[in-house]
């Protein structure tokens, strides 16, 4: 089907359509993520506010692993519900590592934006996850890259507050050079660097790396990693 609606052609107009249709897609998410921030400004998890508390803590001086982030919930209006509890009830204050988390905002912090910097970054972040998703398979998963990547779960969550969407973009550009890691290639070494910056932001990559170590051994025995 795709082929015949000249999805796959290698035309220069063909070339450009393809190119719309994935800005179509990540201008429309932007869209939508700007009309939900201004529906409901309140951090709707207590890790994005402990997170933007803490890149706030640094640019005055201040370590935020010393400190408590419990004046994060009044400060960004995160509900009650979203608090993380301990067993015994109370809510979790203190600052969880590794420290990449945070650092990620700063520069945001650094130029004046307060107001939602976490979720301008979070946001921001998945629209680079499509776009490169988009951009680094091979011609004929382009529509199924803008579709997953599209899912209403995945972008509810760049805009909710759940900060993986800072890692994913590095795990995909750390997915897509990892056989030029393997074969010594330009830039190849860009593969390992981007997985330890991604582990470096949240624990979640630390469970991903073993099996890009299984995609490495396969590469380096010559096997088809992919059908």
């Amino acid at each position: 089907v795709m082929a015949s609606s000249g999805w796959l052609s290698s035309s220069p107009r063909a070339r450009v359509a393809r190119g719309l249709v994935a800005l179509a897609v990540v201008m429309a998410f932007l869209a939508w993520a700007v009309q939900q921030i201004m529906i409901a400004p309140a951090y709707a998890t207590d890790e994005l506010a402990f997170d933007q508390y803490a890149a706030h803590l640094v640019l005055h001086g201040v370590d935020p692993y010393r400190a408590s982030m419990a004046p994060a919930f009044a400060r960004y209006q995160v509900s009650p519900d979203a608090y993380t509890l301990r067993f015994d009830g109370q809510p979790v204050t203190q600052l969880s590592y590794p420290a990449l988390a945070f650092l990620a905002y700063l520069p945001l912090l650094a130029v004046g934006v307060n107001a939602q910097a976490g979720q301008i970054v979070d946001i921001a972040s998945w629209a680079v996850a499509i776009a490169l998703a988009w951009w680094l398979v091979r011609p004929s998963w382009r529509p199924l890259a803008l579709v997953l990547t599209s899912l209403s779960a995945y972008v509810a969550y760049a805009v909710g507050g759940v900060t993986d969407t800072l890692f994913v973009p590095l795990l995909i550009g750390a997915a897509a050079l990892l056989e030029r890691f393997v074969e010594g290639r330009r830039w190849g070494w860009v593969a390992p660097a981007l997985l330890g910056v991604a582990m470096a932001v949240k624990q979640t990559p630390w469970l991903v790396a073993p099996y890009l170590l299984v995609v490495v051994w396969l590469l380096v025995k010559g096997e088809p990693t992919v059908a």
